[in-house]
């Protein structure tokens, strides 16, 4: 009578291993992390197309560092996958998403009396002690003047291309 049972464990033992070892239903992707936070950017021009008009104005919604490089403040929330941010100016608002492993990109209008801007603002948001660094992203601003009427034809007039780094708490 034991030999029944000693071949029945086994086998069900492996059956137990083989059932257990099946497909999962957990995907192997990451969490969407919260990136939620206040952001300090730091750009550094890659490409001017801009250069008739004044720098300075181009990047109304940033500050000078003291070396003539222009830095920028962000409040990021979040929600699910949905993020949003504002910038300095009244009317300079992003919107868009975050993905599984920190990876942002967000773009809006950021716009005030003399011009219009389209930012494109993008990179990966890493843990970083108690928040958030950004080492590798990217800035692009699309400018259109307005005219003497306030209004603008909608066509871009020029692109400035900068990659930034930050850090969020």
């Amino acid at each position: 009578m034991r030999k029944p049972l000693t071949l029945i464990i086994p086998l069900l033992l492996l059956t137990l291993a083989v059932v257990g070892c099946g497909p999962s239903d957990d995907s192997d992707s990451e969490p969407i992390p919260d990136i939620s936070a206040s952001y300090s950017f730091a750009t550094y021009l890659q490409d001017n197309e801009c250069i008739t008009l004044d720098f300075w104005q181009v990047f109304a919604f940033a500050n000078d560092n003291g070396n003539g490089l222009p830095v920028f403040s962000a409040e990021l929330e979040q929600v699910g996958a949905e993020l949003s941010a504002t910038l300095a100016l009244p009317d300079c608002s992003l919107a868009g998403d975050v993905s599984s492993g920190g990876g942002f990109a967000l773009s809006g209008a950021c716009n005030d009396d003399g011009m219009n801007r389209t930012l494109s603002l993008s990179g990966v948001a890493e843990v970083d002690g108690l928040g958030w660094a950004v080492e590798e992203g990217g800035l692009v601003i699309d400018v259109t003047v307005a005219g003497d009427d306030g209004g603008s034809d909608g066509a871009v007039e020029c692109s400035v291309v900068s990659d930034i780094q930050g850090s969020g708490t």
